[in-house]
């Protein structure tokens, strides 16, 4: 194991920053948000357009070659069934022009049964595809909670599942637009509690992470790796870290590359969090030994490794609880690849952070850009949310 402390300092300018059209009070806009190309997709858990919590997720493009650039809201997506309390955008994910969406207290399939939808970008417009459910729904799964998509695979997390949790993986057959069951997972140690609390899929790996106990510990956390074998998906390894440190509370990964989030690990403080990095061997396809990651400020309850993203060769890890502008005002780390190993970039925090905006409580990246949710800020209404944009190459290009 190696221990890589984030530390440096590089910007160009300021971030943009996404207040959502029709923002209002208790809205939360920035609970999720996913990134593709020059794409940005922002969960707004508690909009009410269509009732009392109905959810919506809203559509960024990058507009111009400036620096910050200007993003425009192009789209809002909404169930084509929304209704009341069913939270959609609990999670987002994007891969191109295919985003999955989750509804995790949607009520079509069971009472707070869950459920997630499948969008597709075509001539210049976002339609809906799928409506997907567990064929075995049952009251309060909360299914949607996290979802994952890569190519023409997504998984998506039922972590209240009794007893332990599941995870169903769906595939799109014969290139058109029907989603189809393909494997219901369950974990396989009887420790594990909230299995598919959070989940990643990349080429031929999947990840779900639980909220496993270590012995009398509760919360120490897991992640289950799976790899797929012609037409199953078989398990790989099961991975754990420090005792009641939420390992695997939240995850991301490339083809060989994994970051997994451990919010409360207290080594350097109570909850100051890390993040654990696993790559695999180009050569023997084996996973090397993880390094873990810390702020330099690492501080009790600033909870490094709630959110995590990773592209290409950068790493997004948000800190919620970061406090440099007042307790809980937020912060997001990058970290980049070198040829020497994995270096720091810079630390990110919103310029007019306020306590309790809880900036970093998502990041996503993508080529040209990362961004961090603060679901809190209330600049369009108290805990409206927001979301904050800087431009890749403001961080190293």
């Amino acid at each position: 194991m190696f221990t890589v402390m984030l530390i440096g300092l590089v910007t160009c300018g300021l971030p943009a920053k996404l207040i959502v059209e029709g923002a209002a009070a208790a809205d939360l806009a920035g609970w999720s948000i996913a990134a593709s190309g020059s794409r940005l997709l922002v969960g707004v858990r508690e909009d009410d357009d269509a009732g009392e919590s109905s959810g919506s997720v809203r559509v960024y493009e990058r507009q111009g070659t400036t620096c910050p650039g200007t993003w425009r809201e192009t789209h809002s997506l909404a169930a084509d069934d929304a209704g009341p309390l069913d939270r959609f955008g609990t999670a987002v994910a994007i891969d191109g022009r295919v985003a999955v969406i989750g509804a995790r207290t949607d009520g079509a399939a069971a009472p707070q049964g869950g459920s997630a939808y499948v969008f597709r970008l075509e001539a210049g417009l976002w339609q809906q595809e799928a409506m997907l459910t567990a064929p075995d729904a049952e009251p309060d799964d909360l299914f949607g909670w996290a979802v994952a998509v890569d190519d023409d695979t997504c998984i998506i997390g039922a972590p209240f599942r009794e007893p332990h949790g599941i995870a169903w993986v769906f595939r799109r057959t014969g290139g058109g637009d029907s989603w189809v069951p393909w494997t219901r997972l369950a974990p396989i140690e009887p420790t594990a509690r909230h299995f598919g609390l959070a989940v990643a899929v990349a080429g031929g790996t999947l990840l779900v992470g639980d909220e496993s106990d270590a012995g009398p510990v509760i919360g120490s956390g897991a992640v289950t790796v799976y790899r797929r074998s012609g037409h199953t998906w078989a398990f790989e390894a099961r991975w754990t870290a420090e005792p009641e440190s939420a390992f695997g509370r939240s995850l991301t990964m490339t083809s060989d590359t994994v970051l997994i989030g451990a919010p409360h690990d207290s080594r350097e403080g109570r909850w100051a969090g890390a993040a654990w990095l696993y790559e695999r061997d180009p050569v023997t396809k084996r996973w090397q030994a993880p390094r873990r990651l810390i702020a330099p400020d690492a501080t009790a309850w600033h909870e490094f490794g709630h959110a995590v993203a990773l592209h290409g060769d950068t790493a997004l890890v948000g800190a919620p609880g970061s406090d440099d502008q007042g307790p809980g005002s937020g912060a997001v780390y990058t970290c980049r690849r070198e040829a020497t190993g994995w270096q720091t970039m810079t630390k990110l925090t919103a310029p007019d952070a306020e306590e309790d905006d809880r900036f970093g409580w998502s990041v996503a990246a993508a080529r040209e850009m990362v961004a961090g949710g603060a679901p809190h800020e209330s600049a369009g209404g108290f805990w409206a949310g927001a979301v904050y944009v800087w431009e890749e190459k403001a961080i190293g290009d």
